[in-house]
């Protein structure tokens, strides 16, 4: 059985890990305490897409610290000029370059979704490997499914 590593992500509760296998997409989440491992499988795949999205929290960020350096400026502009550019720089400069790059870096989400499970997986920088990967995993939902028998015909009522 092959394994194809296409993502991972980590935050600080949990780390996610999306690997492609023969016959499925599987997705292994560890939080503090738990494990979970989900598992798609082609034959049993009812739809996959793929989108661009924006990273919420990277854009929300920088919108949070280019507003309390804006608020800083303006609460601190009448009594120390000076002080207030600095201060409201400091935080404002950096949070609205952090929502600029947000605006700008676009990533890309793969969604396999199951009757169970979804496996998502969001890629930054390595876009071109998901792209791929989504071609692939299209192939083969294709090839299981139509190897699958058909459904046998409701009793007419």
């Amino acid at each position: 059985m092959s394994r194809t590593h296409l993502g991972r992500s980590e935050s600080i509760f949990k780390q996610v890990r999306a690997d492609l296998l023969d016959d499925c997409v599987e997705v292994v989440q560890l939080s503090t305490l738990e494990i979970h491992r989900k598992r798609v499988f082609f034959d049993e795949t009812r739809m996959v897409t793929l989108h661009r999205a924006i990273p919420h929290d990277l854009l929300w960020t920088g919108v949070v610290f280019a507003a309390i350096g804006g608020l800083i400026g303006l609460a601190l502009v009448s009594e120390a000029p000076v002080v207030a550019l600095i201060a409201g720089l400091v935080f404002f400069l950096p949070g609205a370059v952090m929502a600029g790059i947000a605006l700008a870096l676009r990533s890309s989400v793969l969604t396999v979704q199951g009757p169970r499970f979804q496996a998502r997986v969001v890629a930054v920088l390595k876009q071109h490997r998901v792209e791929q990967a989504y071609h692939h995993i299209r192939h083969q939902v294709a090839a299981a499914q139509s190897a699958l028998p058909p459904e046998p015909a409701a009793p007419a009522s």
